[in-house]
């Protein structure tokens, strides 16, 4: 049997960024996947000059975090998730997405907001440039709501614009088959702009082969302003366990970073699962997991 992929969460040391490893661990244990606890210790631009110079502090900053990292692993592979420590050294964002290359994880787990402000979702931050650059999907979760709590996704809300570009997130989605039993498909239209119909009738074709592996799925189509806001409304009224969309989509779409799927981090209470389409889509990935729900 193939194994399964890791799961990442990044960590930046303090306690709110560990309140992320709850749902990084649930994930990791319902698909059968390791999880990696991932801290990058960034070096002072000193450091990265002569690696040799390192300071008392610093050489004690990184005990203190590997022996942080191996607590936290050895309290979940007590309680049945096999945890791997993972420290490294460098600056962050290269540096965790040189080990996102390597190991090409499931998807990555990230804090939106901390305290340190490691991991911010705002222009320019580490969240905003991982999303960005990353080869795999990445789930930010909304830290500044209630504390969050193990989360088993069964509902999941798909934003998609039409276009061959929104549709990459499909593999991320077809990836949590039989884990999951329902997909939302949304699209939001400028109001006024028509359209109406061919949406509908785009997200139907597409819900189909949701049904073609057992799932539930139900396509809806709105017109607003204001699509983020339309999208988090309606993962509430849904009832839904995470959004999905990418970090791109068409010219001219609702749908992009930096608009709609920032606009969806800073609302969203849920989890939002993004994918970066800069990747050439899998097709082949698509392909391969089409073919399992006729085996």
């Amino acid at each position: 049997m193939r194994r399964r992929p890791p799961v990442l969460v990044a960590l930046d040391g303090s306690a709110r960024s560990e309140r992320a490893i709850p749902f990084a661990a649930e994930q990791a244990r319902a698909s059968g996947s390791v999880l990696h606890l991932v801290h990058v210790h960034e070096l002072t631009s000193a450091l990265r000059r002569d690696p040799n110079a390192a300071t008392t502090i610093g050489l004690i900053a990184r005990v203190e975090t590997q022996g942080r990292l191996a607590m936290l692993a050895d309290r979940w592979s007590a309680r049945g998730v096999s945890a791997l420590p993972v420290l490294l050294e460098g600056e962050v964002v290269p540096t965790l997405l040189r080990y996102v290359a390597r190991v090409q994880p499931e998807y990555l787990v990230m804090a939106m907001r901390g305290p340190a402000g490691v991991l911010r979702s705002r222009p320019g931050s580490i969240t905003e440039a991982v999303l960005r650059a990353s080869a795999v999907p990445v789930i930010v979760l909304p830290l500044d709501v209630d504390e969050p709590k193990p989360r088993v996704l069964r509902q999941v809300l798909l934003a998609l614009d039409g276009s061959a570009l929104a549709e990459h997130v499909l593999p991320a989605i077809l990836d949590l088959v039989p884990r999951i039993q329902t997909v939302f498909l949304i699209t939001v239209l400028e109001p006024g702009v028509g359209g109406l119909a061919a949406a509908q009738a785009h997200l139907d074709g597409i819900a189909e082969r949701f049904r073609m592996h057992g799932l539930h799925a139900c396509s809806i189509v709105h017109e607003s302003q204001v699509p983020a806001a339309s999208i988090v409304a309606e993962s509430i009224v849904r009832g839904a366990d995470l959004i999905a969309l990418t970090t791109h989509a068409r010219p001219g779409s609702r749908l992009a970073l930096g608009n709609c799927t920032d606009g969806v981090l800073s609302l969203s209470q849920l989890p939002v699962l993004t994918v970066n389409p800069s990747q050439p889509l899998r097709q082949e990935r698509l392909a391969e997991i089409d073919a399992l729900a006729h085996a």
